[in-house]
């Protein structure tokens, strides 16, 4: 029996049980009008032998309905419960038909009447659409009706006999009605249990849509507390490095710094989750030379293959793609990082692209430790990290991949994903081909080891410790630095000096309530120039409502030094 049809069991005792008080009274009514028709036909002992047998039996059933399963009808309790009804149904119609039989007068009109009208009445009712179990309706009318029935056709006097033919096609009418009315009674049920269902659902939905919500924000206000140290600990570490002179202490240095890239990539991957789920991330789309990106990016990983003793192989082909290079980039690092990661020794890895038709498909297959089936679909989830530490030591969170799938949805991206537990996994993205001439990439422009031309930058933030480490490593640079901690101290130092500031560095959200963006507007009407601005935030619940104005670029904190140091290079130059 499927789970539904069991179900719909349950239902229907549960009905039963619930209606047994309305059923009763109803039956108890039929008894009644009986055996009024028996008294005043002037069979008064006939009406006692009527009365106190069918009301027993009105009582059983009662007493069955309210004492069986008092604890409710469930799955492992509901066939005996409607087995036992069935029971008590037969045995009413037989109780029922032998009194039928045993009124039966021929020689009495009225007494006919009486006999069938004692097997017709009951019948009728369990014909009704609000009939709930058919096979209780089956055992009482079969019980009932069939053998007074035959009994009628056996004994009856030339036409009488047409009677009991009448009650047999009653039955075979009963039967057919009954099966409609349990099917109208499945319907009903079945129609109840959807609603139910729905609204469980929305219900559900509400409360998972009030934990994303809750997430979302524990996750922004999270990333905030934790970027503002972090983001002051990354300058700090490069102005450290400015005056370490021993190679030891370089050394020591640089464990300090992988620690806090490490930081920085865990707080990088909530901060990500959190900007795709709020939709913060809008891409940037642009014709790409797949060809000449992919080879640069060949060119990064191959150091680290090589370090492994894992053999990398690429091939790419001319091709020109429409699409956001960032956040594709971003994918294919991922896994090959993935691929980096989880290959063991002396392995191989192979990135490639080829045109199929008007499309590119971009191919990162390895020869690592794969993943079990069971687990190939949980791996897209957040922070789920399988068990793997016999080649990798170093853990994450988990978001690597969950991020990956929701950029490629983001971007319209097709992923084929395929793996086998130790024998590897292969990634398949395909994305359509632009019809355009490949375009060069453009390189960045190669960061200077100090400015000599010693550039004034403004810094506004309500953090000591982040001016203090930014403009220690800024100075190192050679740079002049104003530190301010609201606007209108920006705009009290400004107007002391002469120079023009080449660039503003203003965090989105001040101390009470100032606004980043008010900032850059105030100190550039004070220089009377669209001056280049940075707005730095590490507030991600905010972070799609910056919407700065022109000339101003926004980055989310921990801000990378060389970012900053890039941004300072290109103005210099330009």
């Amino acid at each position: 029996m499927t789970s539904d049809a069991q179900a719909i069991r349950v239902d229907q005792a549960r009905m039963l049980k619930q209606r047994v008080i309305g059923s009763c009274i109803f039956v108890q009514a039929i008894v009644i009008y009986i055996a009024a028709m028996l008294w005043f036909g002037g069979s008064k002992i006939d009406t006692l032998i009527w009365i106190f047998p069918t009301t027993f039996m009105v009582l059983a059933t009662y007493a069955y309905a309210r004492l069986k399963s008092p604890a409710g009808i469930n799955r492992e309790n509901v066939g005996s419960y409607l087995k036992g009804h069935v029971i008590i149904c037969s045995i009413t119609g037989m109780l029922w038909g032998g009194f039928a039989i045993y009124h039966l007068d021929w020689a009495a009109q009225y007494s006919l009447f009486v006999s069938c009208t004692i097997v017709a009445t009951i019948t009728i009712g369990g014909m009704l659409p609000g009939a709930t179990y058919r096979p209780g309706f089956i055992g009482l009318s079969t019980f009932m009706i069939v053998p007074f029935g035959l009994y009628v056709l056996a004994t009856g006097h030339g036409p009488l006999r047409v009677v009991g033919f009448g009650l047999l096609i009653l039955y075979a009418f009963g039967l057919m009605t009954s099966a409609r009315a349990q099917q109208n009674t499945h319907i009903g049920i079945s129609a109840k249990r959807e609603r139910e269902l729905s609204a469980k659902i929305a219900a559900q939905s509400k409360i998972i849509q009030r934990a994303n919500d809750e997430k979302t924000r524990f996750l922004a206000a999270t990333s905030h507390d934790l970027s503002q140290p972090l983001h002051a600990q990354g300058f700090f570490i490069q102005a450290l490095r400015n005056i370490l002179s021993t190679q030891a202490q370089n050394e020591l240095l640089d464990k300090v710094e992988a620690s806090w890239r490490s930081q920085e990539s865990l707080l990088q991957g909530l901060v990500d989750i959190t900007r795709l789920d709020s939709g913060v991330i809008i891409p940037k789309l642009t014709y790409v030379d797949i060809k000449a990106e992919l080879t640069i990016m060949a060119g990064e990983f191959s150091e680290l293959t090589k370090a492994k003793s894992i053999q990398f192989t690429n091939h790419f082909e001319t091709a020109t793609i429409y699409t956001d290079t960032a956040l594709l980039a971003r994918i294919l690092r991922n896994i090959l990082s993935n691929a980096v990661k989880f290959t063991p020794k002396n392995g191989h890895i192979n990135f490639t692209s080829r045109l199929n038709g008007d499309r590119v498909e971009i191919t990162i297959k390895d020869s690592g430790s794969g993943v079990a089936l069971a687990d190939q679909r949980r791996i897209f989830d957040e922070y789920v990290q399988l068990e793997n530490t016999h080649l990798v030591q170093k853990k994450g969170l988990g978001l690597g991949l969950s991020i990956v799938q929701r950029l490629v949805a983001l971007l319209n991206i097709d992923m084929e994903f395929q793996s086998t537990l130790d024998q590897g996994t292969k990634y398949v993205f395909t994305i359509p081909l632009h019809n355009q001439q490949a375009i060069s990439p453009s390189n960045p422009r190669p960061l200077e080891t100090n400015f000599h031309t010693s550039p004034l930058i403004i810094l506004v933030d309500d953090e000591q410790t982040i001016r203090e480490s930014m403009s220690t490593l800024m100075t190192s640079w050679g740079c002049q630095i104003i530190c301010a901690a609201s606007g209108k101290e920006a705009i009290d130092l400004l107007s002391k000096t002469a120079e023009i500031p080449v660039l503003l560095i203003v965090d989105k959200r001040l101390a009470n309530g100032e606004n980043g963006n008010d900032v850059i507007d105030k100190l550039r009407e004070e220089v009377n120039e669209t001056t280049p601005a940075i707005l730095i935030t590490g507030d991600l619940k905010g972070f799609g409502d910056a919407q700065p104005s022109a000339d101003v670029q926004l980055m989310l904190k921990p801000v990378n030094p060389d970012q900053i140091k890039q941004v300072i290079a290109d103005i210099i130059m330009l």
